[in-house]
């Protein structure tokens, strides 16, 4: 059986001048990991092993401690935080995201590497409402799980991706520096360059490239401060009923 930690990233300050990042304010932001954390902390047991929460402004997580500590989940919540915002700005969101789970997976004492690894990287102020279904209907084998889209562009999401540990050394360690903003002259965003990083390794590792089931994100998009809508969800839901093959 696999063990199914959660990796949930945060950043409670970010960086100031970081592209395409609206909602700022670190008191909203810590309301947004309190949620989540409490929704997920629900699922341990169910579907999760245990919580990483990993931060990446060196913020004080002891309100969050204490609300898992309340929950009577301290001891399956592993907290990390560490001063990982010493870069540019103009690297982007896509370079600090993974150089935080590069910290976390070398770092976190959930995450010591094991065969029966399995990682979920969640961004951390997001609900997925069907978690719980997502990692009930994964495949039985992968190395990386995640979600293509094909149209309007090539793509892969970045809020949610599973991996083991062939598939984190295989494509994510150290992929920081192939999504940084700064080396980017073809302008691709981070999960513009992610997908074809992913193409690239497609030969070498098995990779499933869609979810099962179409999340239901509920929380605010960073880069512009607005509500995820269920509509949206609703249409990739029926596409991947009736039109598995359009991959939007």
């Amino acid at each position: 059986m696999p063990r199914n930690v959660l990796l949930l990233s945060a950043t409670i300050i970010p960086l100031t001048g970081i592209k395409s990042m609206t909602r700022t304010d670190p008191a909203m932001r810590l309301k947004d990991y309190e949620r989540a954390l409490r929704f997920y902390m629900g699922l341990l047991a169910r579907s999760f092993d245990s919580i990483v929460f990993c931060e990446n402004s060196g913020a004080d997580l002891r309100p969050l401690e204490n609300v898992a500590e309340e929950a009577g989940a301290g001891g399956r919540v592993e907290f990390v935080s560490f001063q990982g915002l010493d870069f540019p700005p103009n690297y982007g969101r896509g370079f600090g995201e993974f150089k935080l789970v590069d910290h976390a997976m070398k770092h976190a004492r959930f995450l010591q590497p094991t065969d029966d690894l399995v990682v979920w990287k969640c961004t951390g102020r997001y609900i997925i409402r069907n978690m719980e279904q997502l990692v009930q209907n994964r495949p039985s084998e992968f190395d990386v799980y995640c979600n293509y889209r094909n149209r309007p562009i090539l793509w892969c999401d970045l809020y949610l991706l599973a991996w083991n540990i062939k598939g984190y050394q295989g494509v994510i360690k150290d992929c920081c520096h192939r999504l940084s903003e700064a080396t980017r002259e073809d302008g691709q965003c981070a999960e513009e360059k992610f997908r074809h990083l992913m193409d690239e390794r497609s030969s070498v590792l098995k990779i499933t490239p869609r979810f099962r089931r179409v999340p239901r994100i509920e929380g605010y998009r960073g880069w512009d401060n607005k509500p995820y809508q269920d509509r949206k969800a609703l249409v990739r839901a029926v596409a991947l009923k009736l039109a598995p093959w359009l991959w939007i």
